[in-house]
């Protein structure tokens, strides 16, 4: 969608339940692959998802379309947060804190080397400073672009590249720590 489009949505949400719906559509899988990329569980994404949008709905008022940002890269600001918000009445470093966050969506078949490799990557997610786990999501579980990423995390655009490369390094040397049996990416 066009953002003049999208900002028309949103004016229009302000005081129209059913075109915030489209808006939900739009953002919902983005989001909540958000959360889930940065929680111990699935339950616990599905919980902070639904608090990004009601959020959503309780300032949508206070949405200033004048200034020509996407919802979006609100939403992942109110998603951020709540994130960090959850963290602070809690902390998380053993590997069972993430045994649920294993895509649900794979097959039976599935290898279960797989599904390993998953809670492997969160563990190792949690582990990275605030920032990198931020650029990490945002890149690679939102498929969010360096633009909009960069506006999310109020920096310049060519920084995202920076931070990502320096995020991706600190996670393969977390990721050797922790699990150096395991294959590791590839990320030169």
């Amino acid at each position: 969608m066009e953002l003049a489009e999208e900002l028309k949505l949103i004016e229009e949400a302000k005081s129209n339940l059913q075109a915030f719906n489209k808006l939900y559509d739009m953002y919902f899988d983005g989001i909540f692959r958000y959360c889930s990329a940065r929680l111990p569980q699935r339950e616990v994404a599905e919980d902070i998802t639904s608090q990004v949008f009601m959020s959503a709905v309780e300032k949508l008022a206070d949405f200033d379309t004048t200034k020509g940002y996407r919802f979006g890269s609100w939403l992942y600001r109110v998603a951020h947060n709540k994130v960090i918000d959850y963290y602070r009445r809690g902390k998380y470093d053993s590997m069972n804190d993430f045994s649920s966050v294993a895509d649900e969506s794979l097959s039976v078949e599935s290898d279960a080397i797989q599904e390993e490799l998953q809670v492997q990557v969160a563990f190792v997610l949690s582990k990275l400073n605030s920032r990198y786990q931020e650029v990490i999501t945002y890149k690679f579980y939102s498929d969010l672009s360096n633009d909009e990423i960069a506006k999310i995390m109020k920096i310049r655009t060519d920084n995202v590249k920076v931070l990502a490369h320096r995020a991706l390094q600190s996670f393969k040397v977390q990721f050797q720590k922790h699990f150096p049996d395991t294959e590791t990416f590839i990320l030169d």
